[in-house]
Formats: structure tokens, sequence, C-alpha cells
């Protein structure tokens, strides 16, 4: 072992040493600069790194945080850009054992944007909400890239009954799973409105 080849000084008394610091001495203050650095290295190494068609992802960010809707819809709209929602596509990739097709319509997999934009159920929410959809999801996009692109293409109050409706759909679906209560596509709409 490389340990019985090292000498040390029993007089000597070891010092902690904390090394993101200049002065190796602990604070809060260096802590969170850590935690700020490992996760940019993350973001930026990781499959989740994406940028946001037409511009920043700050300046997506600021429009979200920034919507006069609930902080629930806010919140909701973050998840669904990072992927961080219960749908059966990713609870079957976490090896949940759940059934990976749609629980509305059984097709294909549940994923976050066959539940916001592809199931026949959704597509007849976004028809009755009578908002004028100029851009639309292609399969390949990521859920964030999509969110983005829309984020420029339409203005303020369209962004934010987007958001609210995705949100609406969400709430819709899980109402439909947990507690087994199947709300109309009118429904949907009214709770998004």
């Amino acid at each position: 072992m490389a340990f019985r080849n090292c000498n040390f000084n029993g007089q000597q008394l070891n010092t902690l040493v904390w090394k993101p610091s200049r002065n190796g001495k602990f604070s809060v203050k260096s802590a969170y600069k850590l935690v700020v650095d490992l996760e940019d290295q993350r973001t930026t190494s990781s499959s989740r790194s994406w940028s946001v068609v037409g511009g920043e992802s700050g300046v997506f960010w600021r429009k979200v945080w920034s919507a006069c809707v609930p902080p629930r819809v806010k919140v909701m709209a973050w998840r669904f850009c990072f992927e961080v929602v219960p749908s059966s596509a990713n609870l079957v990739r976490r090896n949940a054992g759940v059934f990976e097709g749609c629980v509305r319509c059984g097709a294909g997999s549940e994923s976050i944007l066959h539940i916001l934009f592809e199931c026949e159920f959704t597509r007849v929410v976004w028809a009755l909400s009578n908002i004028p959809w100029r851009v639309l999801a292609n399969q390949s996009e990521k859920v964030a890239v999509w969110f983005g692109r829309l984020s420029t293409s339409v203005d303020k109050e369209e962004f934010e009954w987007f958001l609210t409706i995705c949100w609406a759909l969400w709430h819709s679906r899980n109402k439909f799973v947990m507690e087994g209560k199947a709300s109309g596509t009118n429904c949907v709409v009214q709770d998004a409105f």
C-alpha cells in the first residue's frame, strides 16, 4: 500500500484545511461558491444543458419567473423543462414498474411532450383554448427547447396562458391517475382560465 511508504511526523499536529477558500478556513460563502461551481460544471457537461432557441436561457427563465401566474404554475414549468415530472415514461426510465403508455389514450409513450401536446385529449384542450399557436411541438425536441422557442414567438399574455394550460393539463392528468376522476376538456380549459 502507498501508506507504508509515507513518512509521517508524529510530533506535528494535524490541521484541517478547506481548499476552496484562499485562507484555508471554511466559510458559508466559500461553500456556496463551491456548490455553484460544481453545479455549473454539471449542467454544462450534462445532457440537460440546453440553450433556448432564439435567446439565452436566462432571458427565458426571467420570462417564466416574472409571469403573472401562480407560483405553482411557474414551478411546474421548471419541472417540465428539466423533465423531472413523474410521467409514465420517466417512471419506466427509473425502473418504477409502471405502464409506459399514456394513461388517457393508451397510445405510445407518456412523455412530457405527449402529455402536453400530442395526446388526443390534449389536442382538444388546446383547440378549445382559442389561443393562436404559431409554433408547434416537434417530437424530436426537448420540452425546454420547445418552451423557449414558444416564449420568443408569442406575447407575454399568450405565454402566461400557455403556462397555465400546461399546468391545468398536468393537474387534470394527476386527478385522473391518483383519484380516478376524469375531467372533461372544457373543465381543463376552465381550470386554466
